[in-house]
């Protein structure tokens, strides 16, 4: 309900509205009045508890004293004052009697109530000891003048604290045991508050030991029992608030019993570390880390330095000492690190340090060995008489016993091996026996300071093998090296063995055997491998004893049963597998030398025939691996790279495949199965080709004789690849090559055509010494010059005649015609140029040839077979040598300015070549004025070799410039010359413009080509004789009066030429013979000539072409001019004549001739002439004038005797 101000009422109480959010200046919220109170006045009951809800004056319900008046208020609808919903007069009665009733009450509140309350209070409450930690104890048990004190601090929990709070005044509390004071603690003030859990804490407090037993007989308890009760007596003042009224209530008495949840007898204790590594060359340390679990809430800080012996079953090992010990973990704080692997809270790590002095050499070897073994060892740390450095804790630590467990090293003492050399002797089909050397990687745990002697070591293990297939490590075997000295041995039996400091490798050389259930089938499987790969992974399963000398304790440890187990994971860092390096294919295999010295005669192991060749081969095989194997012998098969088997080789009967570099000699046959000649044709032409290749000696058994299964299953498959190599780079397969003939047709629109007889001396290494003779072969080849392949041909297999000799044979073939492909036309020509001029001409030949064979395997059908070598090819030297020669040159017809000539030409080859360069055109030059005289064709210009080859029928062309008269009288005079059958040189040249030949190879050759030859003069007279007619008396007497005479003259002319000739004029001087020697003249008159024929002009003479000697034709008789005729070596002549000699005479000048079309004026000269005189001194009339003598007498009277 509200009133008219808004002020919700409920009875006779106003409840004013309040200030919830604390921001204005109004009370807190709160009730005017408390309601309990007023319940409880009309009930007439008031009592403590009512005081709590009644007192105003507690600032934290109802605000500071100069709020009391806000409490109260009256409505605005209202004249009256109200208070609590009371007029005025009612309320100021209300608080008199409120007033009476509160001094009332608190005078007995505080002389009667409050005294018993506080009793009971104290007397209810329950104190319980959360934690306790003893810090900083100070004094000696030994100076009684001296204090023994600590500092204590704790945390409280208590409860039951009822009706009051309160406050508890400082105070000193004895704390007894057992009825007895063991000392005093201060307490300081701390209140409390009922109702609630109160957690309070004391700090740094000082706790005097009062009765030293008695605290002896308290710290003993508490380490030893799981719960002590203790008592604390004291005299407590506390301060309350009674009625409202505060209060102090001096000497009530605090006494309580405590239970104290302890130690329990440190019956948890583990042991963490176990370290002898710090170990000295004169001392075995012991250090050590326990941790101990504290099931209280007491913390020890600190315990001092404890001592301890070390028992193993019952007998002394060592003294250690706990430095600065303390137990200040409890049972609800975190463990330290090194701990927590026992639990997350309560545990605490105490460091041991000592040295190992065992009573028991026995026991402590078996401790050592278990320890080394990896196996769990219970120890007992017993704490000596004199047990802690603080002496208020040394009784009660008397006679405690930490019973701990020496957890096995996870570090083993054998941490690694290396194979050295490993040497495997098969046995039987259950075992083999090893000659070993190993490096064994050991830990001292006495570490690098306090060295072991290692003397004797005993290895037995399982060797096991995972391929990686899936299906996990199998069992190679069981290796036993039985007690194997790692030293000298002095004649005492004292070993001299290798000493380990630290972490060291120690080298183990003995014999083991091999023990395998199998028969061996997975240590096979394992070799195998072995011999494959690069590299393999073992792993071993066994133990080890040894007899170790240590110098800090000065005599030998026997440790046994020692595990070996590798790889390991529990080390830290793990343990890794043993490596063991493989084989890898045993692939470094070379071959030092080989020889396939003959054939294997028939007969041969049952063979009949084609029964092969023999072959040894002496090799290196490296091994890369340390293993090795006594095989004693291998049988193999050898097969190529395709897996064709070539033969049979093995080595034995003593092979033993040994670490590092094995020489052994396969010998055996090369012997392929029919089926499998073109294999081995193959190989022995890749082999004769130099190449190296790939041959495969496989493995089949390890002979017949031995009886060891599984070695035989080793070597089944045992694959040794090689590479075989070529016949050698100093072998030429062909040499001496030569070429009998060879026939090389050029032509315009294909290549060349070439044949060939070659012979070479074909050649075979000297470690072929079988018979190999060539049936038929064929070939591909370049002919190479200057280093330029110019062009290449395929002979197709021909038949080749072959004798046979050593290490070879000689050659003869036949090429038959073949194309001749032209690779570099300019080195072509260039090559057909050097062949064309020079004398000689070196090519090579290079290429692959394709023998058939005959051997002892059967036919070898070779292929590409490479050979090189150099050919001398004789060259045509220009034809110089000798030159070409023309037998006949025939004027065929003329042309305005053209001869057309038919010639004969003689062509010796000095070479071994025959060529054929079709249609050849070749420019004719006077040597002498070098000026063209025309050219000359040859339809087919073919030669044989090395003989001389002859033309008929050849075309040749005779040109008279017409824009050059010098050129033109060079000719004529060359024409002139020909016709008086006069020999003169002529030079052949190839046209430089190309014209000579079609043929584009033989173009730039034959513009280099130039030869000087001798053309021949006509060699039959075209004057075959002369008539003469002498004149009558008195034309005699006229030609002596005139100093001159025309003597009609007939000549007789042949035509030898095919043309027809045209003689128009001739101006010819006569010169007579003198000395006549048959029909030719050794010396003509030097005193001039005698005549000239003819003075007479403008007439015209036919010969007819091919007119002969014997069927002359006749001039018409022409005049000759004798201008000198009476001079005495003509009339001599005339005599001779007359005489019945033959007079010779010789005509030169020049005639005037044409053929055809073409004209000339020629220088013609002709000895030899003989001229017949028909009449001498006749008339006109012909009268008779006596006989030739008298004839001449008178010729001889009318000159006076001149003659």
């Amino acid at each position: 309900m509200e009133d008219s101000n808004g002020a919700e009422t409920s009875g006779d109480y106003v409840l004013l509205p309040v200030d919830e959010s604390g921001e204005g200046e109004t009370f807190p919220a709160r009730p005017l009045c408390t309601p309990q109170l007023e319940a409880d006045s009309h009930h007439g009951r008031l009592d403590s508890k009512d005081m709590f809800h009644t007192d105003f004056t507690d600032p934290d319900l109802y605000g500071a004293e100069g709020d009391k008046a806000g409490l109260l208020t009256a409505t605005a609808a209202e004249e009256k004052k109200v208070f609590c919903g009371m007029n005025k007069s009612r309320a100021n009665w209300c608080m008199s009697v409120t007033f009476l009733l509160f001094v009332t009450l608190s005078l007995v509140g505080t002389f009667v109530i409050g005294p018993a309350l506080a009793r009971k209070e104290i007397s209810n409450t329950d104190v319980t000891f959360l934690k306790v930690n003893m810090t900083h104890p100070e004094g000696d048990t030994a100076d009684p003048t001296q204090p023994m004190t600590f500092l204590m601090s704790a945390d409280l929990l208590i409860t039951n604290v009822a009706p009051l709070d309160g406050d508890l005044a400082a105070m000193d509390v004895d704390v007894l045991f057992n009825h007895k004071v063991v000392g005093t603690v201060a307490m300081p003030k701390m209140s409390v508050t009922a109702g609630e859990d109160n957690h309070r804490s004391i700090v740094n407090q000082k706790f005097t030991i009062k009765n030293l037993e008695a605290w002896d007989e308290f710290s003993a308890a508490l380490l030893q029992e799981s719960v002590v009760p203790w008592k604390l007596d004291a005299t407590a003042t506390v301060s309350a608030k009674v009625m409202g009224l505060p209060m102090s209530f001096s000497g009530v008495p605090f006494k309580k019993t405590v239970p104290m949840q302890c130690f329990d007898g440190l019956q948890k204790v583990r042991m963490a570390v176990f370290d002898m590594g710090q170990s000295t060359e004169d001392q075995v340390t012991m250090a050590m880390a326990v941790c101990v679990w504290n099931p209280s809430y007491i913390a020890l800080e600190p315990l001092g330095d404890l001592f301890f012996a070390v028992d193993y079953q019952g007998d002394f090992m060592g003294n250690v000492t706990a430095f600065d010990a303390k137990m200040h973990v409890t049972t609800t704080e975190q463990s330290p690190q090194l701990c927590q692997q026992y639990g997350a809270t309560g545990w605490n790590a105490i460091s041991m340090t000592g040295n190992l002095d065992p009573d028991s050499h026995e026991k402590a070897d078996e401790l050592v060995s278990r320890y080394l073994g990896g196996l769990d060892s219970n120890v007992t740390a017993r704490a000596l008489p004199h047990a802690s450095t603080i002496s208020m804790f040394n009784m009660a630590l008397q006679g405690v016993e930490l019973a701990a467990v020496l957890a096995g090293d996870d570090a083993p003492l054998v941490t690694s091996m290396d194979f050295n050399h490993v040497m495997i002797t098969p046995v039987d089909d259950d075992g083999l026996v090893m000659t070993l050397n190993a490096s064994v990687g050991m830990t001292n745990p006495l570490g690098v300071n306090s060295p072991l002697r290692i003397d004797t070591i005993d290895v037995t293990s399982g060797m096991l093998y995972d391929r990686g297939d899936g299906a996990g490590p199998g069992m190679v075997g069981t290796v036993y090296s039985g007690a194997t000295n790692l030293g000298p041995v002095d004649d005492d039996g004292t070993v001299h063995g290798q000493w380990v400091s630290g972490s060291d490798d120690v080298e183990m050389e003995t014999d083991c055997t091999m023990t395998f259930d199998d028969k061996g089938a997975f240590l096979t499987t394992f070799t195998k491998d072995l011999i494959a790969l690069d590299m393999l992974e073992l792993q071993l399963d066994g133990s080890t004893a040894c007899d170790a000398y240590c110098e800090a304790l000065g005599y030998d440890l026997d440790i046994h049963d020692i595990p070996v187990v590798l790889p390991n994971d529990y080390p830290t860092p793990p343990l890794g597998p043993v490596l063991v390096p493989g084989m890898s294919g045993l692939s470094d295999v070379e071959i030092i030398t080989y020889s396939l010295p003959s054939d294997v005669p028939a007969g041969t192991d049952g063979c009949t025939s084609l029964c092969g060749v023999y072959l040894e081969v002496n090799a290196r095989i490296g091994n890369p691996s340390p293993f090795g194997m006594v095989i004693g012998t291998l049988n193999a098969i050898m097969q190529t790279a395709d897996g064709v088997t070539l033969g049979h080789v093995s080595v034995g009967p003593d092979f033993t495949l040994v670490p590092g570099d094995n020489f052994v000699t396969l010998s055996g046959t090369m012997a392929p199965a029919a089926t499998d000649l073109d294999a081995a044709a193959d190989f022995m032409s890749t082999y004769l080709s130099n190449i190296a290749q790939t041959a495969v000696v496989v493995g089949t058994d390890a002979g017949e004789d031995n009886t060891v299964q599984w070695i035989h299953d080793v070597v089944d498959g045992l694959e040794l690849a090689t590479t075989f190599p070529g016949a050698g780079d100093d072998l030429e397969l062909m040499t001496d090559i030569t070429i009998d003939t060879m026939d090389m047709a050029l032509t315009a629109d294909a290549d060349p055509v070439m044949s060939a007889t070659l012979e070479a001396r074909m050649n075979l290494p000297e470690e072929v010494g079988f018979p190999l003779n060539v049936i038929s072969s064929g070939m591909k080849f370049q002919m190479v010059d200057e280093g330029v392949a110019c062009a290449n041909a395929t002979v197709a297999p021909v038949p080749v005649d072959y004798v046979a000799g050593t290490n070879g044979g000689q050659i003869t073939l036949s090429t038959g015609d073949m194309t001749l492909s032209v690779l570099d036309e300019d080195a072509m020509s260039s090559l057909v140029t050097d062949l064309l001029i020079t004398t000689s001409k070196t090519v090579t030949m290079q290429g692959t040839c394709s023998p058939l064979a005959s051997t002892n395997m059967g036919n070898l059908s070779m292929s590409d077979v490479p050979f090189e070598g150099e050919i001398v090819l004789l060259g045509f030297n220009n034809f110089e040598d000798p030159p070409m020669t023309m037998p006949s040159i025939d004027i065929a017809s003329g042309e305005t300015t053209v001869l057309n000539l038919v010639i004969s030409a003689e062509v010796t080859n000095p070479s071994n070549v025959a060529p054929s360069m079709g249609a050849v055109k070749l420019d004719l030059f006077d040597p002498v004025t070098s000026y063209s005289l025309g050219y000359a064709v040859i339809d087919d210009f073919s030669l044989a070799a090395s003989t001389t080859t002859t033309f008929t029928g050849v075309s040749a062309f005779f040109v008279m410039p017409t824009d050059d008269d010098t050129h033109a009288e060079a000719c004529r005079v060359f024409m002139s010359n020909y016709v008086s059958g006069t020999d003169q040189a002529v030079e052949l040249r190839g046209p430089t413009d190309g014209s000579g030949t079609d043929i584009a190879l033989l173009q730039p050759a034959l513009s280099q080509f130039s030869s000087t030859t001798t053309m021949p003069g006509l060699t039959e007279k075209l004057l075959v004789s002369a008539t003469m007619h002498l004149p009558g008396a008195v034309d005699l007497a006229l030609c002596v009066f005139n100093q001159k005479c025309e003597v009609p003259t007939e000549l007789h002319v042949q035509n030898p030429m095919s043309a027809d000739i045209t003689m128009s004029s001739a101006a010819c001087d006569i010169f007579v013979c003198k000395t006549i020697n048959g029909d030719t003249c050794d010396e003509y008159f030097d005193d001039g000539a005698v005549g000239l024929y003819t003075p007479e002009t403008g007439w015209v003479e036919e010969i007819p072409g091919n007119t002969p000697a014997d069927n002359y034709v006749t001039f018409e008789a022409r005049n000759v001019e004798m201008g000198n005729l009476w001079n005495a070596a003509a009339l001599e002549a005339l005599r001779e004549t007359l005489l019945g000699g033959t007079a010779l005479i010789r005509l030169e000048g020049t005639m005037e001739i044409a053929v055809g079309d073409f004209s000339i004026t020629l220088d013609f000269a002709e000895r030899d002439v003989p001229v017949n005189l028909i009449k001498i001194l006749g008339s006109d009339d012909h009268h008779d004038e006596g006989s030739p003598v008298e004839q001449l007498e008178k010729l001889t009277l009318l000159t006076g005797g001149m003659a």
